[in-house]
């Protein structure tokens, strides 16, 4: 079974979903240790990282993401466009709070997908998720889109403009990425967020991974 948006979805229907308006909730720096802490898979931590840390949409991205599309040695991940809302293929780079989490999972495997369970690609991390947040304290308004909620507004505290944010997130549209305007850039709790910012690449459509390459 998906959750997303609160509700059941229908395997292929997750890239359809709007993503919620609103007030925006986000984690504080205190905030996401306390849920990182109370992770007890390593598979659950690296997911929730991937939403903070890269961005990523946690069902329809996160989720989907394979060893082919992470580059460890780079520090770079790509977002296949068929896998994005938007349709397009984004390379984001990984910093070393994500690097660590996901070469944690590496081991010996190569290719096929990152998260897993029963030997089949992991669908939802919402009863896992769940169960860390009330661990941690957390009320139900922290939900895992929150976690991107996250990314883009750290990004924007650190005084990065809409456009960079809404390249580096994969926003299809500049309206959605101006709710985070309201966040005050004096509050920056970076963690090396800023490192993202000179690197991102965003292209039209699917193409192979092969034939990407980060931003030099």
């Amino acid at each position: 079974m998906i959750v997303a948006a609160g509700r059941e979805v229908k395997p292929g229907e997750v890239s359809k979903l709007k993503e919620p308006e609103g007030r925006v909730r986000y984690l504080t720096a205190e905030e996401e240790q306390a849920l990182l802490d109370a992770c007890t898979s390593p598979q659950l931590r690296a997911v929730i990282l991937l939403g903070i840390h890269a961005g990523l949409r946690i069902p329809s991205e996160a989720l989907s993401l394979t060893w082919d599309g992470v580059d460890l040695k780079r520090r770079t991940l790509t977002v296949v466009g068929t896998h994005s809302k938007t349709s397009k293929t984004r390379t984001v780079p990984i910093n070393s709070a994500l690097w660590q989490a996901l070469q944690s999972l590496r081991m010996d495997r190569n290719g096929g997908p990152i998260f897993v369970s029963q030997g089949r690609a992991l669908r939802s991390i919402r009863t896992a998720f769940d169960t860390a947040r009330k661990k941690a304290g957390l009320g139900e308004d922290v939900t895992p889109h929150v976690m991107r909620h996250t990314f883009a507004s750290r990004l924007v505290m650190e005084g990065v403009d809409l456009r960079t944010v809404q390249e580096l997130g994969g926003w299809s549209d500049l309206k959605m990425v101006q709710r985070y305007s309201h966040v005050d850039p004096r509050r920056g709790q970076s963690r090396g967020f800023l490192n993202l910012v000179p690197q991102v690449r965003v292209l039209p459509g699917p193409p192979e991974i092969s034939q990407l390459s980060p931003r030099t």
